[in-house]
């Protein structure tokens, strides 16, 4: 995921390293709501879209404000291209209730 921001978007070193620590963050932050789900033993799905639109719209903007205009424009294309759903996908465990 990051091999592909930094070649896409053309970071440059400075960026990288801070483009990396949100991704690790964003990693971190997956890993716990899934973790979450998984000890409440059920998923709500309109919750799970809402606050995972939340998650994704605050990378977005974190990666968004260390770009230049035509960064912005590279990293939007690859957001629109469902660049930061990578990961987000949850497997409902056997015995997990599911509320549609």
């Amino acid at each position: 995921m990051n091999a592909r921001l930094i070649q896409d978007v053309s970071l440059t070193l400075t960026q990288q390293a801070m483009v990396e620590e949100i991704l690790r963050d964003r990693h971190h932050e997956i890993r716990q709501f899934h973790e979450l789900l998984r000890s409440v033993g059920a998923i709500d799905l309109r919750q799970y879209d809402w606050k995972t639109s939340l998650m994704k719209e605050s990378w977005f903007r974190k990666i968004d404000a260390l770009l230049d205009r035509p960064q912005h424009e590279a990293f939007v294309i690859l957001v629109q291209r469902g660049f930061l759903n990578e990961g987000l996908d949850f497997v409902v465990e056997p015995g997990m209730t599911v509320i549609d």
